[in-house]
């Protein structure tokens, strides 16, 4: 979360937290975080890599925007407790409450 604030490009293997954080980024839509991986495998992380460079070497105007992608996420507690609430809302709408 460090980086993206201050617009260092994660490379990350998507579990727990980082797989909600850091969102893949999409050259088509333009939207997207950072680069990452799921499998616990080392040719997978050579891809996230790899991809990464592509962008970071080849395609600058798409760098920015993953920068500016990775600063302007929200990742304050305002927003978090937002989504709790909105959860617990459709937990509450199922029992019946």
């Amino acid at each position: 979360m460090f980086s993206m604030r201050y617009g260092t490009v994660p490379v990350v293997r998507y579990t727990g937290g980082l797989a909600d954080t850091v969102k893949e980024y999409d050259p088509q839509t333009m939207e997207g975080t950072g680069f990452g991986f799921k499998p616990f495998d080392s040719s997978y992380f050579l891809k996230a890599i790899s991809r990464a460079l592509h962008f970071y070497y080849r395609e600058k105007e798409h760098w920015k925007r993953i920068m500016t992608n990775a600063m302007n996420t929200d990742l304050s507690w305002d927003r978090s407790a937002k989504e709790y609430v909105e959860l617990y809302k459709k937990a509450l709408a199922k029992v019946g409450k």
